[in-house]
């Protein structure tokens, strides 16, 4: 994900057609100062949280650990790159590239119980079972033998996450009803868009640059 500018565009505004009279180093000068206060821009807006029309970002309806620290991995990992016709702003890992576009432009997924049945299987089937599924498994009743095989007991939080793995435990929530039974179901990830400028923006960042850069030259 990235943005990008072409100085011979053919719908560019008069700033661009000026500055293609200028020698090739100073337009590269120019494009440099213009990424680096997008980049600027951007990082600011994820500080502020706010969208590149100045408002809020909409909230998600469930918080999720590390959201924050994954958005400033977004403002450090911010790159410019141009030379004396083009000019960009991107993220300079690819990875990261993916996961900032899906939250840029927002996301909607319909997520089917069956897949998730079978990443359980091979991520599952050797993790043990964490304290949480403990605490559901106790609250719906499960008990286990007696050492003597006569009745049943209430096992400790400790029995249940070194003896049961996660899979085990999510096959005997199902079985006593904690599982959830919808087959389907969707997942939405707001628009929170703030890598960006629009062209009126960059021509104005253009021109005021290309305007001092005039001045001090006539100075």
């Amino acid at each position: 994900m990235s943005i990008r500018v072409d100085v011979d565009g053919a719908d560019r505004a008069k700033v661009w057609t000026d500055m293609l009279k200028l020698p090739p180093i100073k337009r590269k000068r120019i494009l440099g100062q213009v990424m680096r206060k997008v980049r600027t821009a951007s990082r600011k807006r994820i500080r502020e949280k706010k969208d590149l029309d100045g408002k809020p970002w909409a909230p998600r309806k469930k918080k999720r650990k590390g959201t924050k620290k994954g958005f400033r991995n977004f403002g450090r990992s911010l790159q410019t790159y141009y030379s004396e016709d083009k000019g960009r702003v991107d993220l300079s890992k690819r990875w990261l590239s993916g996961v900032a576009f899906l939250h840029q432009k927002g996301h909607r997924e319909t997520v089917r119980a069956s897949q998730i049945k079978r990443r359980r299987k091979t991520e599952e089937a050797n993790t043990m079972a964490t304290r949480r599924m403990g605490k559901a498994l106790l609250a719906l009743g499960y008990k286990i033998r007696r050492e003597n095989g006569k009745g049943w007991k209430r096992p400790s939080l400790r029995w249940i996450t070194e003896n049961l793995t996660q899979r085990k435990a999510g096959i005997l929530m199902t079985i006593l009803g904690e599982e959830d039974k919808a087959q389907s179901w969707v997942t939405e990830l707001p628009a929170r868009s703030f890598l960006g400028a629009s062209d009126d923006d960059v021509d104005a960042l253009a021109t005021t640059i290309m305007d001092n850069m005039l001045k001090r030259k006539g100075a």
